[in-house]
Order: structure tokens, then sequence, then C-alpha cells
């Protein structure tokens, strides 16, 4: 277990001790994040989506239990945040978004098709893309219906505005670009596709040690109660949701299963802190859920993986 796992988790390690040793700089961290964002994974993405037939891609089964157990976990999550914690509803959707969208596209990409292998990446792209596509506008539904300073503003322009930034990205428009091309039973030249697969490459342990860089300094701020719950909602509630719709009712490859559970399983995505501050809710709280789900998945992710 630790041999195939730890491997993953001690990149992450090597980007903190990166920061911690003062051997690279803050802004060092965001060029990273950004040839990451920009360039490596969607040439990844696209890479494995246009080089399928879109038959393996579109199973609509999958789609559709994905989304429950995604949409079920997020409204669970926001039942508690409401009874436990008496948030309101911005509270409450940041609690779903927490407990909802895990680091797919930095952490799971990388880590969960180094541990299934490349043909991992087909479901794993169908839910990064369902993430953005359903996940996103539902918590900034929620977000804006909480708000109270625009309300002359109409609520579907205001998620659009919102929202675009999370739609209109790289590795979204790199989705769909694919998909296109594997439409059109486009074949890619070998120029370009040693391109995409060189740049590809960089994506999985570039990603890693970003994420790692940028968990320097991320301070346990108050509110640990409603983070450390965060966390647990995201760990454990998250993944066991998924285990029990995808394995009773899902018919199709055990792979695209357990791809599901383990992508359920992975730490809180950074965007939460984002849209925490975008919105100035529980942003502390945020932070400190994201870096607690992040210390804790390299215990309990390894655990799920050993036990399955």
């Amino acid at each position: 277990m630790l041999s195939v796992t730890l491997p993953f988790f001690a990149i992450i390690g090597c980007g903190w001790l990166s920061r911690r040793l003062a051997l690279l700089p803050e802004a060092a961290v965001a060029g990273m994040t950004i040839f990451v964002f920009t360039f490596a994974l969607p040439a990844l993405l696209f890479r494995s989506t246009a080089s399928r037939p879109i038959a393996e891609i579109a199973d609509w089964s999958f789609m559709g239990l994905y989304v429950l157990g995604m949409l079920g976990t997020a409204g669970l999550s926001m039942l508690v945040a409401r009874l436990v914690f008496k948030a309101d509803l911005q509270g409450m959707g940041i609690h779903a978004l927490a407990a909802s969208m895990g680091n797919l596209g930095f952490m799971g990409l990388p880590l969960i098709s180094g541990l299934l292998g490349e043909d991992s990446l087909t479901p794993m792209v169908l839910m990064l893309t369902l993430d953005v596509t359903v996940l996103v506008p539902f918590v900034l539904a929620v977000l804006e219906l909480g708000r109270t300073d625009q309300a002359g503003v109409g609520l579907i322009r205001r998620i659009w505005r919102a929202g675009r930034s999370s739609i209109l990205n790289p590795i979204v428009i790199a989705i769909f670009l694919g998909i296109g091309a594997s439409l059109l039973s486009l074949p890619l030249p070998l120029g370009i596709d040693n391109f995409l697969s060189l740049l590809g490459a960089a994506a999985g342990p570039t990603a890693l040690f970003s994420i790692g860089a940028s968990l320097y300094g991320r301070p346990l701020a108050e509110g640990l109660g409603e983070a450390g719950t965060m966390a647990a909602m995201k760990l454990l509630a998250y993944p066991l949701v998924m285990a029990a719709i995808m394995l009773p009712l899902y018919g199709g490859d055990p792979l695209w299963t357990r791809s599901a559970i383990l992508v359920a399983a992975l730490p809180s995505a950074g965007n939460l802190y984002i849209f925490a501050s975008r919105y100035g809710v529980r942003v502390a709280r945020a932070s400190t859920g994201v870096l607690l789900s992040t210390i804790f998945a390299v215990v309990s992710f390894s655990l799920l993986v050993w036990l399955w």
C-alpha cells in the first residue's frame, strides 16, 4: 500500500519542504500552478479524451449515478452545517463544496491514474467535467441566493458572472475540444501526439509539488471543529455515499466504480478557499478545511487503497 501511495504524497511533502527551507519563492509556486493549469493538464486531458471513441466516454448511467452521489453528499453536508453549526445559506454552500468537490485536477489525475492505470483517466475526465458543469453552478446558486447586496440583478446573470471563470477555463475547454475530436474521429498527427504526451507527462509531478508548496504557511485558524467536520464529510462521508450508490447500481466497468470511489476520497479542492474568499464566507474555516483534509488524506486514502 505504502509503496504505491506514499511516493505521490512524498512529492507533496517535497513541495512543502521547498517552501519551508526557503528554496522556492512564492512567485515560483504561482508560476508552477499556471503551467499545470494552463498547459500540462489541458494537454493530458485533451490527449486522453481525443484518443478514445466517444462510446467509451459517454456512459450516461455512470454520469447519472455520480451526480446523484455528488449532490447527495452536498445536500447532506448542508444539512449538517445548518443543524450543527447554525450556518446560513451561504455557509451551507461552502460546506457543500468542501464535502463534494475533491482535488481531482491537481491530485486525483496523477494519483489515481498511477494506481489504476491510464484507463482510469476516461472516467476521471467525466467526473471533472461534471464537477465543473453541475456542482459549481449548484454551489454558486446557493451562494448567490444567500446574498443581499444584489437584489436587482437576476439570479441566472449573477451565477454566470460568478461562474464563467470556472467553466471557461483551459481544463474544461481542453476536455470539450477532446470530446469534439473524438466525435469527429480526428486522428492526432504523430508530432502533435508526442508533443501532448511530453507536456502532459509533466502535469502529475508538477501539480503534486505545487500543492505541497501552496499548503506551506496556511494557518490552523479558529473554528477547528467546523473545519474538521468539513474534512470528515469529504474524506469519510463522500466515499461512503459514492460506494453505497455505485456498487449496487452501476453495472459497467468495475474500474469506473473504483475510480469514482477513489475520487470521492480525495481531499477538498483548493478552490474552496477561493469561493469562500470571493463571498467572504467562513474563509478561515475553508482554508483550514483544505489543509486538514489534505493532511488526513495521507492516511484515509492509503487505507482505502489497502482495504480495496
